[in-house]
């Protein structure tokens, strides 16, 4: 009997809340489902929680692994699947208490002949409070569109870029991401996504809260800046070559380049780190973007002043803040 779907766990020192994501996901009424657990090595009881459900449970399947990190470990999952629809699921996340979820996520890729379905989630703070007001859901996130017109939404702001590169808040055919990997150990889950939505083909957006994403302190966002923080760049200048054809992605892109390149100089500052400036990839960029994406004078201005002086521009960002105060 073939298998349906298979819904790819990474797990690391997740105990305090992996029987939870388990749980939400047997939930499911999905008949011909797998569910696989990569232990990325575990130093707390992770490890053993799954090998006991393993064991109850003919369904699932559990690979031990040495820590590789996220993008390893989805990677080792979908080699051993053998779902025709693949999604993921983070051992610290859930499902909502609905078992119809993946079922209908099956149906609508089935119906509407697409290649991705994508859902919303809501964030669960530390205090297991739930956020995100429904009426503030991103109106681009509707129906079927092509995959170049979803990741426009990458630049609709906070909330609508993260369902963008959400991994996990999606449902996908295995033919279209069996040959694409994931790479390295942070940031991975941008970098995949901006490969997939670069190909051709289509995506339908489901209004509904079908993940439940729980923020915690220990992400990347909450850490002190380190040198490895740099690979966003490169993620973002590899964006702009992938959506090459379409000027809105690739003026927003190289903004946010710009913005970043930025923003880790200070941050690297006060972590007492030695700021990098590369000057002549900082240059390359502006130009490209005064040339050929329509970088405004506002913008330009901004981003000569850090260019010639960093200090100069830390004090004049200073003064124009306190005045708007």
């Amino acid at each position: 009997m073939k298998t349906q779907l298979s819904v790819i766990v990474p797990v690391y020192n997740t105990k305090r809340f992996l029987r939870r994501c388990i749980e939400s996901i047997l939930n499911q009424n999905v008949e011909k489902c797998e569910l696989i657990l990569i232990n990325d090595g575990s130093t707390d009881s992770s490890g053993k929680i799954c090998d006991e459900y393993a064991k109850e449970n003919q369904c699932i399947s559990v690979i031990h692994q040495k820590n590789q990190g996220v993008g390893k470990a989805r990677n080792n999952g979908v080699l051993a699947s053998s779902g025709k629809y693949i999604t993921f699921v983070d051992s610290d996340d859930y499902l909502p208490d609905d078992p119809t979820i993946y079922s209908k996520a099956i149906s609508i890729l089935e119906n509407h002949d697409v290649d991705i379905v994508t859902w919303l989630w809501q964030f669960q703070n530390e205090e297991g409070k739930l956020t995100i007001n429904p009426h503030k859901i991103p109106t681009f996130f509707c129906g079927k569109k092509s995959m170049l017109e979803f990741a426009k939404g990458l630049y609709y702001g906070s909330y609508a870029n993260g369902l963008v590169v959400g991994v996990c808040n999606k449902l996908y055919k295995r033919d279209y991401i069996k040959n694409i990997p994931f790479e390295g150990r942070i940031y991975e889950d941008d970098d995949w996504m901006s490969q997939v939505l670069a190909k051709t083909g289509k995506i339908f957006c489901e209004r509904k809260f079908w993940y439940i994403y729980v923020q915690n302190n220990t992400s990347l966002t909450h850490q002190k800046f380190q040198e490895q923080n740099l690979v966003m760049l490169d993620i973002v200048k590899r964006r702009m070559c992938l959506f090459k054809q379409d000027s809105f992605i690739c003026r927003e892109s190289m903004k946010l380049f710009l913005n970043l390149y930025i923003e880790f100089w200070f941050r690297a500052k006060e972590s007492k780190i030695q700021p990098y400036h590369d000057s002549q990839t900082y240059i390359q960029f502006m130009r490209k973007l005064m040339r050929k994406n329509g970088l405004c004078l506002k913008d330009f201005i901004r981003y000569s002043i850090f260019y010639v002086s960093p200090n100069l521009y830390q004090i004049l960002i200073f003064k124009m803040r306190k005045r708007k105060l």
